[in-house]
């Protein structure tokens, strides 16, 4: 009994930990609730609404594709029923400081400001990640959503396992249940 409670009391802070990283990222979507989202079954990637980060968008796009194929959806290319199009946003944040100047991008290695002047603090970056599909027919939009988020300079890993989270959780509403 001791030994089990020790287990369970060592994994006590891995799932708070999993949980705070998740909470740290916030999603929303808009759907148009006329339309039946079961009789789309296949989707592509849109080329003109892509993340500026060519690794991230396949990152992206892989999770995109094994999550909609275990909701019963198949990536193709050439017939698709839904687009899906992908687009990062990114604003500097200091506290302390740090006087970001110039532009931001946020690269695989984790978000960098092109050109900053560092007098003292931390900065970190609001993000968000679109997501908008459309039909692939009559190009109207059908679902919109967003996964908001704050990445901190200097920590590419957990930047990166935010945006995993991120797009999961988005993901988790996609397609919308039918009510």
């Amino acid at each position: 009994m001791r030994n089990h409670t020790r287990a369970v009391s060592g994994l006590l802070p891995l799932a708070c930990l999993a949980v705070a990283s998740c909470a740290s990222v916030k999603v929303g979507a808009t759907y148009d609730r006329t339309v039946d989202f079961s009789k789309f079954t296949t989707f592509a990637f849109r080329a003109d609404r892509q993340i500026d980060d060519p690794v991230r968008q396949r990152q992206a796009e892989a999770i995109i594709t094994e999550t909609l194929a275990a909701k019963g959806l198949r990536l193709d290319a050439e017939k698709p029923d839904l687009l899906i199009g992908l687009s990062p946003f990114g604003e500097a944040e200091s506290t302390g400081g740090y006087l970001p100047t110039g532009s931001v991008v946020w690269s695989t290695w984790g978000t960098e400001d092109v050109y900053r002047i560092s007098i003292a603090g931390q900065e970190s970056k609001a993000v968000e990640v679109g997501m908008s599909v459309r039909d692939a027919v009559t190009k109207r939009k059908v679902w919109d959503g967003v996964a908001r988020g704050r990445l901190v300079y200097g920590d590419p890993e957990g930047n990166n396992k935010k945006f995993i989270a991120g797009l999961r959780k988005l993901l988790a509403g996609f397609p919308p249940k039918q009510k």
